[in-house]
C-alpha cells in the first residue's frame, strides 16, 4: 500500500504510517500523561523509563507533541 509523501525534514514517509507512528505514539506514552509529569516529561530519559519504550521513541514523541502544540519547553 503506498501513501502520499508527507515531509518529516530529510525523510519522506507515508502518511498512512506517520499516522500510525502518532496513534502508537498516544497509546504508548499518552499525553496527557507527560503534561502531567510537568518537567519530567520533556526528559527522555524519565519518559522511556515511565513508558518502557526506547529513548529514541521518547524523543521523537516528546518533539512531535512539542511541534503539535500539545507540550511547550
Amino acid at each position: 500500500m503506498s501513501g502520499r509523501p508527507y515531509s518529516r525534514g530529510v525523510t519522506s514517509t507515508p502518511l498512512h504510517c506517520y499516522y500510525a507512528d502518532i496513534f502508537a505514539g498516544e497509546l504508548l506514552m499518552p499525553s496527557d500523561e507527560l503534561e502531567a509529569m510537568g518537567a519530567d516529561g520533556r526528559d527522555p530519559i524519565a519518559v522511556a523509563a515511565r513508558f518502557g519504550v526506547s529513548i529514541t521513541r521518547a524523543v521523537w514523541w516528546i518533539n512531535t507533541l512539542k511541534r503539535l502544540g500539545v507540550l511547550t519547553d
